[in-house]
């Protein structure tokens, strides 16, 4: 399963920002899930974005604020953070499980 999370770029290199906090999210699934959950980090509003139009669409329609977090391609109730616990919860409602 895929877990995609998008979030504003960070003007300095000592930010630590979204990128930093989908890195530690990321490592928090692997020790779960293994290599059976994929995480992907993606700036908005940058040139990769042409590949998620999706994303881009929600962020207008849905009011959401960044970060964006989206779980098999459906977004995650609540903008603005990155919470692991709701991560979980719904990568175990589409049926993943810890092992």
């Amino acid at each position: 399963m895929k877990v995609s999370i998008f979030g504003l770029p960070q003007g300095r290199l000592e930010d630590h920002g979204w990128k930093s906090a989908a890195e530690a999210v990321a490592r928090q699934l692997h020790k779960r899930f293994g290599n059976r959950v994929e995480v992907e980090y993606t700036d908005l509003f940058t040139p990769a974005m042409s590949q998620h139009p999706e994303v881009l669409r929600l962020l207008e329609e849905q009011d959401l604020e960044p970060p964006v977090v989206l779980v098999d391609g459906e977004p995650l109730p609540g903008s603005g953070k990155i919470v692991t616990s709701a991560i979980i919860k719904a990568l175990e409602a589409k049926g993943l499980r810890a092992g």
